[in-house]
């Protein structure tokens, strides 16, 4: 058996996110690839036939930032704190060897992360979280 991945995300309803999503779904790509998978969103949407986001309710979130931390992004940080909360909660993603959160937008190739994964000896039991962009927080 290889490294088995749950994979998950936040949509903003009714964005050019929901649109990424439905063809990621329609053509088994993205996070739809991965052995476990679960999308949140404000209200529950429809990305397919046979598969429902999950509905967190509304969480404040701004474009900008302030200080060293300003962003011409969405900074929506409690979005993601309140959706990893919910997903801890119902243990959907117990059982899997890694927790992998992407953006609706992200190419993900969960072929390639699980190669890398074996390359760097991280196919085995390990708590471990590897951020993609180290300089913010």
């Amino acid at each position: 058996a290889g490294i088995s991945l749950f994979c998950w995300c936040v949509v903003r309803d009714g964005s050019f996110e929901e649109d990424i999503l439905r063809a990621q779904y329609t053509g088994g790509l993205g996070i739809f690839m991965c052995e476990g998978k679960a999308v949140f969103s404000t209200n529950a949407l429809s990305l397919g036939p046979a598969f429902q986001t999950i509905a967190m309710g509304a969480t404040p979130s701004k474009m900008g930032g302030t200080g060293a931390f300003a962003t011409r992004s969405w900074v929506n940080t409690e979005n993601f704190i309140h959706a990893w909360e919910s997903l801890r909660g119902s243990g959907q993603a117990l059982g899997f060897d890694w927790t992998v959160k992407v953006d609706p937008d992200t190419v993900l190739l969960p072929f390639a992360l699980k190669a890398n994964l074996v390359a760097h000896g991280l196919n085995g039991p390990v708590n471990l979280y590897l951020p993609n962009c180290p300089d913010v927080e």
